[in-house]
């Protein structure tokens, strides 16, 4: 998946030059998604790394001593949908707004 969103941010930079899309807020936007990015990899990986340093057989595995907002995702597909549905509306909604901004 990784690999997924690494190509696609290559495609996105090559199209935005070739069709000279350049804009401030995009490029701080560009920025902060990889950074936000590598860091919930990372995150991620030291999740499913602690889970098998503890003997669990898989990292979404809940029980009472989970945190909360991880038993919320792991434990209720209806959140677990709508924070997945969420994510992509609030880029969806900032790709609009970038796109709809006059140009000064």
């Amino acid at each position: 998946m990784f690999e997924f969103s690494f190509v696609c941010d290559a495609l996105d930079g090559w199209f935005t030059w070739k069709f000279n899309q350049v804009s401030t807020i995009g490029v701080v936007l560009d920025m902060v998604k990889d950074r936000i990015s590598t860091a919930c990899l990372l995150v991620i990986l030291s999740q499913v790394y602690s889970t098998f340093l503890v003997g669990k057989a898989s990292h979404k595995d809940v029980n009472d001593s989970t945190n909360w907002l991880f038993k919320a995702h792991y434990g209720n597909k209806m959140f677990m949908g709508y924070c997945c549905v969420a994510c992509e509306a609030l880029y969806i909604t900032l790709f609009l707004l970038q796109r709809t901004r006059r140009k000064i």
